[in-house]
């Protein structure tokens, strides 16, 4: 998944200048107020103007960060919703009042001495007052609930990402064991029967753990290294059981060095070989196919169907190999995979078929 996007650089950029960026804030504020009130008021200069809005700004300032950095994280956040509508009422008539006040004592007297003007306290549009202070306060309050959301957003991102690889290793590090166990088997049987094979086989097995404790450790591997694994499998079968296996193993592949999720493809593989070809006591027939055609994965692996010692058939793909590939396959393809089981015409039929995406948009799919 990508990181650093351009909203995690700005935040990192607010959190590291925050007393900066706050500054600016208020200075643009000042000059956008008071180039405002000069289009629509005429009896007195820009300066004049400024040094108003100057000395009544701090009321502005007060109101937003009482909101946006108090009543909102202490109440509004924590869901207190009728303590903070009381508290947010109550500062907003405090507010409106001390306003009226500067005005009345401080910035008349100070910019307009000579007026001679009765002025009444509560003579005034308390209205336009709330709206003069709090429209900053809105926009403040609004982004920093943004702030809010966004940091929660990622912070729960961040928890389902770690969650979904600690699954991921999980179920592989599940595979692994899974498949060496079932490999070993083999290899037993054939040591007990003294078979001149076992070193071919022991040396077949000594790449199939290479490839598993280093090149399957990684998120993705090239197309080419899971086929070299697939050959490796195929022929250590080929092996052990000789001339009576029917075999059939057609690759077609344009991309080899794509990118794909390793150890996808063997536990089909091998639950077909172990409930299928090894419980059939004829001519066991298997038949592997992997395509590649811009982008287009297409995998099928079938095999004959013999019956187990109650004449039950067996390779339903319920083994562990079977199960966890399926749920790999959930988490790293969500929208990029079909994949259909199903027995037909005396076989087990297993078809994969993916979407594989470029180098550059790798990312969009496997998680980490």
């Amino acid at each position: 998944m990508a990181t650093g996007n351009n909203p995690d650089r700005l935040l990192a950029i607010y959190n590291k200048h925050t007393i900066l960026v706050h500054i600016l804030f208020w200075l643009v504020y000042l000059l956008v107020i008071t180039v405002l009130s000069a289009t629509f008021y005429d009896k007195a200069t820009f300066s004049e103007i400024f040094l108003q809005l100057s000395v009544s700004l701090w009321i502005d300032v007060a109101a937003t960060y009482f909101t946006a950095y108090y009543l909102l994280p202490k109440f509004l956040l924590k869901k207190k919703y009728l303590l903070f509508s009381a508290l947010m009422l109550l500062s907003v008539v405090g507010f409106v009042f001390i306003q009226r006040a500067v005005q009345i004592y401080i910035s008349w007297p100070l910019f307009y001495p000579e007026s001679t003007m009765e002025r009444e306290f509560f003579d005034f549009n308390p209205a336009y007052s709330v709206v003069n202070i709090y429209a900053v306060v809105f926009i403040v309050t609004s982004a920093r609930l943004f702030k809010y959301w966004f940091v929660n957003q990622n912070r729960a991102f961040e928890l389902e990402k770690q969650k979904v690889e600690a699954e991921l290793k999980y179920l592989k590090s599940q595979v692994h064991p899974h498949f060496l166990f079932n490999t070993l088997n083999n290899l037993y049987a054939l040591t007990l029967d003294k078979s001149e094979l076992a070193p071919a086989v022991v040396l077949r097995l000594s790449d199939l753990l290479s490839y598993m404790l280093y090149d399957a450790n990684e998120r993705t591997v090239p197309l080419q290294k899971e086929i070299a694994l697939i050959d490796n499998y195929i022929e250590l079968e080929t092996l052990r059981r000789g001339g009576e296996l029917n075999i059939d193993y057609q690759k077609d592949v344009d991309q080899p060095i794509i990118p794909v999720a390793p150890l996808l493809f063997i536990p089909f593989i091998e639950n077909s070989f172990k409930h299928g070809v090894w419980n059939d006591a004829g001519q066991p027939e298997i038949s592997v196919k992997l395509i590649i055609k811009d982008y287009h994965l297409y995998f099928e692996v079938s095999n004959s169907i013999g019956p187990d010692p109650e004449g039950e058939n067996v390779a339903r793909g319920e083994g562990i190999g079977l199960k966890n590939v399926q749920r790999r396959l959930e988490i790293l393809y969500p929208e990029n995979h079909n994949l259909t089981i199903e027995e037909r015409n005396g076989k087990y039929i297993v078809i994969l078929e993916l979407e594989l995406l470029t180098d550059e948009d790798e990312g969009k799919v496997f998680i980490g």
